[in-house]
Order: C-alpha cells, then structure tokens, then sequence
C-alpha cells in the first residue's frame, strides 16, 4: 500500500496540493489518514485524478471508524463480504461490493 504524508498528495498535474486543501478534505470526512511515528500518513487510493475519491466518504460514513488506523485495518483487511479479499483492492472495480461490506462492518454477531 502506498502512503504519503500531507504535503505528499499530488493533484492532478502531479504537484503537491496545499496542506490545507488536504487537511479540509480530511475534516469534511472525505479522506483519513493514520499517525505513525508523529506524522499523519494518507493511503493514496483514496485519490484519484487528484482529488478524493467519492465512495471514500460514503464508507467512512457507513463505518464510522474509531480513528485512521482502524479506518486503515479495514480497507486492507480481509473482508468476508469479499470472498476474503481487502476492500481496498476492490474499490475502484466493484463499488458496490465495497459499499455492502462497510454496510456490515458494524454487524453485532449472535450466539
């Protein structure tokens, strides 16, 4: 998985956005990030074209994540709802599979 910190995200000329750009972007809930080491790090398959992906704000929303690194454990973890493969691997060829298993990311397992 490649990463970049915030003054990393390119736009889509290929330069680097303006912290703040990126920064109101994560406020807004439209991307995350994970701290390691002091520094924020940005999982770059949120971007696209140099700006968010959308589906990254519908699943964050629907996961309601309890910081970056578990936002991040999801999207790389394997999935049951994706034959055991990560969401991440399947967000830009099968949203909809992506969008059903954040539906149920939350699900309370019964005995």
């Amino acid at each position: 998985m490649r990463t970049g910190t915030v003054l990393e995200i390119p736009d889509s000329a290929g330069r680097p956005h303006a912290a703040c750009v990126v920064r109101t972007w994560r406020r807004e809930g439209r991307i995350f990030a994970f701290r390691h080491r002091n520094r924020d790090y940005f999982p770059l398959f949120q971007f696209e074209g140099g700006a968010p992906k959308p589906v990254v704000a519908q699943l964050l929303k629907l996961l309601h994540p309890d910081g970056g690194w578990h936002a991040l454990f999801w999207f790389q973890a394997a999935n049951a709802w994706l034959e055991g493969e990560a969401p991440a691997d399947h967000i830009d060829h099968d949203v909809n599979a992506v969008l059903r298993a954040a539906i149920h990311a939350n699900d309370q397992i019964s005995d």
